[in-house]
This record gives structure tokens, C-alpha cells and sequence, in this order.
């Protein structure tokens, strides 16, 4: 099986997170308000799933009936700006090529840079599980 990484696309950023879901949610108006995604103002339906000194990185939403599902919300990572997004391709007998994982890079080769010009040096380990591209 061969795994294939395809840049699909650019997403912009600007108020310095994102929030991935399913557009029927979005578009029903299912989600909870800007300022409760955004963490300005309380609510139940957004739980901090990843938390940072204090501070949620990342959370998951629930839908109006309080299922966790309806979406995730995280950190850009580095603030606004525009950030690459990759697809991993898998091809299957019988059913062809199928996203098998979405990738955004909050670290660009242009913040590497910008961190490096400050002395920051960054050399990132390996993920654990994280896919090979070579099998």
C-alpha cells in the first residue's frame, strides 16, 4: 500500500484558531456562538481537550443535545496567517484513492525561518504513530 501526501489547499487563519466540523453543522447553525468556540465567554458544549499552562490549546464541542462530535476548535499554533493543508491518499482495490488523514502546517518553512532569525532552532522528533510515507 502506498501512502501519498498532496498539498489540497491553503486555509487562512484569523483569530488565531480553527475550528473543524461538518459543514451541515455550520451551516444549520448548530454550533455554539463565536465567543464560546472562541473561549470569551463560558459554556458547556466546548470542552478543553488539550490544555496548556492553564489555557485550552484545543476542544471538543458538543452538539445541542451535549454529544461531544459536533466539531473541534485549536490553536493556530502561531497566530493568523495563511497555512498549507496536506491529504494523505491511500489508493484500494475497488474503491480507489480515499483521504486517509488531513494535515495542517502551522510550522511553515517561512515561521522556521522567522523563528531562526530570533535563535530558536527547530528540529521536530518523529510523532509517535505517525503514518510512513515509505511502506
Amino acid at each position: 500500500m502506498t501512502l501519498e501526501r498532496i498539498e489540497i489547499g491553503k486555509v487562512g487563519v484569523n483569530t488565531g484558531q480553527l475550528l473543524l466540523s461538518d459543514p451541515r453543522v455550520v451551516l444549520a447553525g448548530q454550533l455554539p456562538s463565536f465567543e464560546e468556540i472562541c473561549g470569551l465567554k463560558p459554556s458547556s458544549r466546548v470542552v478543553p481537550s488539550l490544555v496548556y499552562k492553564g489555557e485550552p490549546i484545543a476542544a471538543a464541542i458538543k452538539d445541542q443535545k451535549g454529544r461531544i462530535g459536533a466539531g473541534v476548535t485549536f490553536s493556530s499554533g502561531f497566530g493568523d496567517g495563511i497555512y498549507p493543508v496536506y491529504a494523505t491518499v491511500v489508493e484500494f482495490p475497488r474503491w480507489g484513492k480515499r483521504i486517509v488523514k488531513i494535515e495542517i502546517e502551522f510550522l511553515t518553512d517561512q515561521i522556521r525561518q522567522n523563528l531562526k532569525t530570533m535563535g530558536f532552532t527547530l528540529e521536530l522528533p518523529r510523532i509517535k504513530g505517525e503514518m510512513e510515507s515509505s511502506k
